[in-house]
């Protein structure tokens, strides 16, 4: 009987492919992990949202006012105080459903006792991307939307 030949390597078109792959890799992979322009808009604004759901159900639960006191580079959560930023690029303004007449400062948004709401639109833009968080006034709904 004959011994068998044993093949022990890679042909050339294999490794010709192999590097291919490996090529088209180091190429395309950098593009793929850089981030998205809207990405860090999207995240403020799914992060905000969590911010304004837990501002919602504190009210709710201990039939207080709370409120989210924004301005253009930051927001802070009351009661508590805690300060929020989001990316440095990332400005924030606001838009209320109706304007309080009682206090004419436009950069509440409150939540009361009831499950109300002041109601209004939250708008995150980063120069390339917006996203909006909006908030109804009467259930306190909070939706994002983000291209």
């Amino acid at each position: 009987m004959r011994p068998q030949a044993h093949d022990t390597g890679f042909t050339l078109i294999e490794l010709l492919v192999v590097l291919t792959i490996l090529a088209l890799l180091g190429v395309l992979l950098p593009r793929l992990t850089r981030s998205s322009p809207g990405l860090q808009v999207r995240a403020a604004a799914a992060s905000l949202a969590a911010d304004l759901r837990l501002l919602r159900s504190e009210a709710a639960r201990h039939h207080v006012v709370t409120e989210l006191v924004l301005q253009p580079e930051a927001y802070r959560l009351s009661p508590g105080g805690t300060i929020r930023r989001p990316p440095s690029q990332v400005t924030l303004s606001y838009a209320p459903a109706v304007p309080d007449m009682l206090d004419r400062a436009a950069d509440r948004l409150r939540f009361f006792g009831d499950g109300s709401s002041s109601g209004g639109k939250i708008i995150l833009r980063d120069g390339k991307a917006e996203a909006s968080v909006q908030v109804a006034w009467i259930g306190g709904a909070i939706a994002v939307h983000a291209p």
